[in-house]
C-alpha cells in the first residue's frame, strides 16, 4: 500500500512493511513533517485582478492583470494551468474563461475566474449561394451583405481561369462570361470575409460558395477512321461505328439510320450496327446532349441492291463504219463499261460503241457493277 500526501512543497511516502521498528521510525518521520506542513486554507493575501475585454469579437487583444496584495513576495502567476511566470499581466487573448493561479513566497496559492467579452459585434456574412453555369455563358452577379451597415467585403477565388480575379475587394462581383476550355467542370471557390466600419474594422468569419463552370458538349468518332462513310450491300453487316461523348454530355440519340441498322448507348459511348436494308444513300446524324448545348456528328450509310453484271450487244461481229449499237439486256445499270486492247471506242456509262471511229480488231467489253464483273468479246 502506498499513500501520497500533499502540500505545496514536498510530497511524503509512507510504505507497508513487515519490521515493526522501521514502521514506527517512519510513522515519526511522517508526523514531524505534517507538523511542519503549511495550511492551504489560511492565505492571507488578495487578488486584485484588471480585466481588458477583446475589442472585436473573434479578437484576441485581450488582457488579464493581476496585483496581488497582502501576502509573501515574491509572486508567481499562471493562466489556465499554463507554466508560471513572474509577472501578473497576461496579453494577447481571446474571449473566454480564464483561471487565474497566485502563489506567494509563504507558499499559499489561491486562485479566481475571469471571463473575458467582447465590447465590438463582428458582422455577419450571408452566405452567398452557388452557381453552376455552362462555359461562355454569363454568371449571375453576387451581392454581398451581412447584418452590419457600412460593412465592406474582401474576396479570393482559387481559380481565376474561369475568367473571375484571384483576389479583390469590390462588391458586388459583377456578371461575367465563365470560362472552362477543359472537358472535365472547373470549380473555383470563392471566400468572403467582411470587414465592420470604421473606427474599429471588427472581421467577421469568412464564407465560402463555389461557381462551377461545365464543359461544352462534344462528341468524337472513336472507332476506325473511315467507317462514317461505308457502302455495303444491301443486308450485309455495316462496321461498327463508335461515338464517345464527352465534355458535360450525357445522353445521346442518333436519327436516319437504314432499315435494319439500329444504335445503342451505354458508357458514355453510342455503338452505330447491323445490316443495310434496301438500296439508297442514308445520312444520319448523331446528337449528344448534356447540362449546356448539344452537339451533333453526321455520316453516310450507302446500301447497294444485290446486283448481276449480265448485259449483251445485239451482234458480236460488227462493220467498221455500221451504225453505232448499245448493249441490251443489262441486268444491273449503274455499271461502267470498258474494252480492251485499245482501239474500241466505248462510252464507259451507256456501252455504246462508235463504229465509224473504231480501228479493225478483236476487243473484250467489261462491265462492273459493285463487286461484279462481266466480259463479252466482239470482232470488228
Amino acid at each position: 500500500m502506498t499513500v501520497e500526501l500533499a502540500c505545496p512543497l514536498k510530497t511524503f511516502y509512507l510504505y507497508e512493511t513487515h519490521n515493526e521498528t522501521t514502521m514506527k521510525k517512519l510513522l515519526v518521520l511522517l508526523t514531524i513533517a505534517l507538523a511542519h506542513a503549511p495550511s492551504f486554507a489560511q492565505c492571507s493575501f488578495t487578488i486584485n485582478q484588471v480585466a481588458t475585454d477583446v475589442n472585436c469579437e473573434y479578437g484576441n487583444d485581450g488582457v488579464i492583470t493581476a496585483n496581488p496584495a497582502g501576502g509573501l513576495s515574491p509572486y508567481t502567476f499562471s493562466l489556465n494551468g499554463s507554466g508560471p511566470q513572474a509577472t501578473g499581466s497576461f496579453n494577447g487573448l481571446a474571449e473566454g474563461n480564464y483561471t487565474l493561479y497566485v502563489s506567494d513566497a509563504s507558499p499559499c496559492m489561491d486562485s479566481v475566474v475571469i471571463t473575458l467579452t467582447h465590447i465590438h459585434a463582428a458582422p455577419v456574412l450571408t452566405d452567398p449561394p452557388d452557381q453552376i453555369v455552362c462555359t461562355n455563358t454569363a454568371t449571375t452577379a453576387v451581392i454581398f451583405s451581412s447584418n452590419i451597415p457600412g460593412t465592406s467585403f474582401s474576396w479570393t477565388n482559387t481559380n481565376p481561369s474561369i475568367g473571375l480575379a484571384p483576389v479583390s475587394s469590390g462588391n458586388p462581383i459583377p456578371s461575367f462570361i465563365a470560362i472552362n476550355n477543359s472537358t472535365t467542370p472547373a470549380v473555383a471557390t470563392i471566400t468572403v470575409t467582411p470587414i465592420g466600419p470604421a473606427p474599429d474594422f471588427c472581421v467577421g468569419l469568412s464564407q465560402s460558395f463555389t461557381i462551377t463552370v461545365l464543359p461544352d458538349v462534344n462528341i468524337n468518332l472513336t472507332s476506325a477512321t473511315g467507317t462514317n462513310v461505308q457502302t455495303v450491300c444491301s443486308g450485309n453487316a455495316i462496321s461498327h461505328i463508335v461515338y464517345t461523348l464527352g465534355g458535360s454530355a450525357t445522353n445521346a440519340t442518333v436519327s436516319g439510320l437504314p432499315l435494319g441498322v439500329t444504335s445503342s448507348f451505354a458508357g458514355g459511348s453510342l455503338t452505330i450496327a447491323g445490316f443495310s436494308g434496301p438500296y439508297g444513300i442514308f445520312t444520319y446524324t448523331v446528337t449528344a446532349t448534356g447540362s449546356c448545348a448539344s452537339a451533333t456528328a453526321t455520316g453516310t450509310i450507302q446500301s447497294m441492291p444485290l446486283s448481276s453484271s449480265v448485259f449483251s450487244y445485239p451482234e458480236s461481229n460488227l462493220c467498221q463504219g455500221s451504225i453505232n449499237i448499245f448493249p441490251n439486256n443489262i441486268s444491273t445499270p449503274g455499271g461502267t463499261f470498258s474494252a480492251t486492247p485499245a482501239g474500241l471506242v466505248l462510252s464507259t456509262l451507256t456501252g455504246e460503241i462508235d463504229l465509224s471511229a473504231s480501228a479493225v480488231g478483236y476487243y473484250a467489253v467489261k462491265y462492273i457493277t459493285l463487286a461484279l464483273v462481266s466480259i463479252q468479246a466482239h470482232n470488228m
